[in-house]
């Protein structure tokens, strides 16, 4: 109650709105990748409980049919001061936090998984970290460096929307 007594109320306000689609490469399995796929798979009877490395077994061979590269739509919007980044993955924080910081426009939120699916998007220091969400899967597919590519877009768009004038 004590924040909305402190609201303050606009008639009028500046809207802004931007897209753009980028292109990133899929981490597909190597054929080396594929043949353990298919030896870890071999005589795996159906309808009992796969593990661990039998589902990373399948999710390979369900990669390998995934094009080279895939479209990935980025979009930003201006409300006032605010700025909204809207990303079609998983955020990690530091990629959050990362394009708060450098956003022109204050406060900005990150929104995820806007528009589409595209996984988990682990930084590549992450990468180096590992752990299941850097896994290659249909839940982790994009390429390492796609981070720095979609938070460079996002910031690239957030720019844009703070410069125009709606």
């Amino acid at each position: 109650a004590k924040v909305c007594r402190q609201i303050e109320y606009r008639d009028q306000v500046e809207l802004g709105a931007a897209t753009t689609e980028i292109e990133l490469g899929v981490r597909r399995p190597t054929p080396d990748r594929l043949e353990w796929a298919k030896k870890t798979l071999a005589g795996v009877k159906e309808g009992r409980r796969l593990t661990r490395p039998e589902i990373y077994a399948g999710e390979a061979l369900q990669l390998a049919a995934f094009p080279a590269k895939v479209p990935v739509l980025l979009q930003a919007m201006r409300i006032g001061s605010l700025g909204i980044a809207a990303i079609p993955c998983e955020v990690f924080a530091e990629t959050g936090l990362a394009i708060k910081a450098a956003s022109p426009l204050q406060p900005t939120i990150v929104v995820e998984l806007a528009n589409a699916y595209h996984g988990y998007l682990p930084s590549p220091r992450q990468h180096d970290l590992g752990s299941y969400e850097t896994w290659p899967a249909r839940s982790a597919y994009l390429e390492r460096e796609a981070e720095p590519q979609i938070r460079a877009g996002v910031l690239g768009l957030l720019k844009r929307v703070a410069a125009s004038n709606c």
